[in-house]
């Protein structure tokens, strides 16, 4: 399922301005605020938990004050039990980061595009008793097949939505049907970005491989806007990358444990995880024969 929610993370992410209000229309109670930009600092979810790499955190400015505002945006290819908990985590420690837990902070969203199931129970409540819960987790929530792919390729037509909300119609209900997909063809012609077109048609034709109406979307997009796309390079490019990333680490990790013993502390293997640098990780693995003790090689990998 990894290439559904990369792909959906690189669909979020054509255009922040345009996908901020669409996700906006979702909420009990509105943002009111306009994207910025977006933040790819890396930093890691939890102790032990999984690396933040290539996440949906948009910086906005609140409309009211000027101040600034973050909202992450969390990709679900299926709804698991445990979505708002490690949403409500990753919230936050995040505001915590920016300082958004002290009463002037800036506020920390949260929101959850749910690529495949339907809307079923309510927000996380972890309280002490019915009436006053301790930790309220209530993120903005898409379940796309619940939403009518006609009214969504309305409102893209008058210009409510961005042209950038069209990847998610073929995930809605009945977004497979030949007549929409037409109508979805000729929005998608505004698009006057040669390589977003085509990013356009790779989305589809990746999204559409959850829904019946695949072999539709195959038919119908076949040999339309047919260029390579530097949107579906990145993305081999990246997945590639981080394969070779995670082989990497795993090796030097097992190093490690071979020639110094015992566990490899949190502080080491945080970094080692987190690191991007192939060559980075390329020359702790050389260096670590010449290492006897975690102090040498944590000095090792403070050097350029």
């Amino acid at each position: 399922m990894a290439t559904f929610d990369e792909a959906a993370r690189q669909a979020c992410k054509v255009s922040g301005a345009g996908l901020t209000p669409w996700l906006d229309r979702f909420a009990d109670e509105s943002m009111a605020a306009d994207f910025v930009a977006w933040d790819d600092t890396r930093r890691t979810s939890w102790p032990g938990g999984p690396e933040r790499t290539d996440d949906v955190v948009c910086l906005l400015r609140r409309r009211a004050d000027g101040k600034p505002a973050h909202l992450i945006v969390e990709v679900a290819t299926e709804p698991r039990a445990d979505d708002l908990a490690r949403l409500g985590i990753y919230e936050l420690l995040l505001a915590i980061e920016v300082r958004g837990v002290l009463d002037d902070g800036p506020p920390v969203y949260g929101a959850i595009v749910h690529l495949t199931g339907s809307s079923k129970g309510g927000p996380l409540r972890l309280s002490k008793s019915a009436s006053h819960p301790g930790v309220l987790v209530k993120p903005i929530e898409v379940w796309l097949a619940d939403q009518s792919p006609a009214d969504t390729l309305a409102r893209i037509e008058s210009g409510e939505l961005a042209l950038c909300i069209l990847p998610w119609v073929v995930l809605m209900r009945g977004g497979g049907d030949p007549e929409l997909i037409e109508r979805w063809k000729q929005l998608a012609g505004r698009e006057s970005d040669v390589e977003k077109r085509a990013a356009y048609r790779h989305f589809a034709l990746e999204f559409a491989e959850l829904t019946p109406g695949l072999v539709n979307w195959q038919r119908s997009l076949e040999g339309w806007e047919m260029r390579e796309s530097q949107y579906s390079k990145s993305i081999e490019a990246r997945g590639e990358h981080k394969a070779e990333l995670r082989v990497r680490r795993a090796d030097l990790l097992e190093g490690l444990h071979l020639k110094l013993g015992g566990t490899v502390p949190e502080p080491i293997r945080l970094a080692i995880e987190g690191t991007t640098d192939l060559s980075a990780l390329e020359r702790w693995f050389r260096g670590l024969f010449a290492v006897n003790s975690w102090a040498e090689f944590q000095s090792l990998m403070k050097q350029e």
